[in-house]
């Protein structure tokens, strides 16, 4: 048994601007994606300032198709995966988190405080909040949908133009 099958394609466009539009594509795939990613990043991370929820973000770097998923701010490293025990932690973040965690008001005890704190974590580390590695697996499958759907479309809709 033969079967014959037969495609009539519509105007394909041009062709050779092929390579072209789909780097593109695969660029604003890539950014649609990362910013489900970001999103998802920023629901795991904890909160004192908000600096560093504010600072996680998206650089394209390379090639379309690559980037970084990152936040700039020192600590980052430390709140994603955390810190081995030894030397005291910087005073200042503990005395800032104390007094807005924990809601006392007076410096002395603030200080006071914040050198209990420091010395528990000196003594016993601090627990990585691995808020990348939970929000990129919670929002790896939209991210995944989000960047074939945008993808799909804008190859199908320039190449058919």
């Amino acid at each position: 048994m033969a079967f014959d099958i037969v495609f009539k394609l519509r105007s394909v466009g041009n062709l050779k601007d092929g390579p072209r539009i789909i780097a593109d594509a695969k660029s604003q795939g890539l950014k649609l994606g990362a910013e489900v990613l970001v999103t998802e990043i920023k629901k795991h991370t904890p909160v004192n300032t908000g600096a560093l929820r504010a600072s996680i973000a998206f650089v394209p770097r390379g090639s379309p198709g690559e980037g970084i998923l990152a936040s700039p701010l020192i600590y980052s490293s430390v709140m994603e995966l955390g810190r081995r025990p030894g030397k005291f932690p910087p005073s200042a973040p503990i005395q800032l988190w104390v007094k807005r965690q924990l809601g006392i008001s007076d410096p002395k005890e603030i200080r006071s405080v914040a050198f209990l704190v420091s010395r528990k974590i000196a003594r016993a580390g601090v627990k990585g909040r691995n808020m990348f590695e939970k929000g990129i697996k919670k929002g790896w499958p939209r991210a995944r949908r989000a960047m074939d759907s945008i993808i799909t479309r804008i190859i199908s809709q320039r190449l058919s133009a």
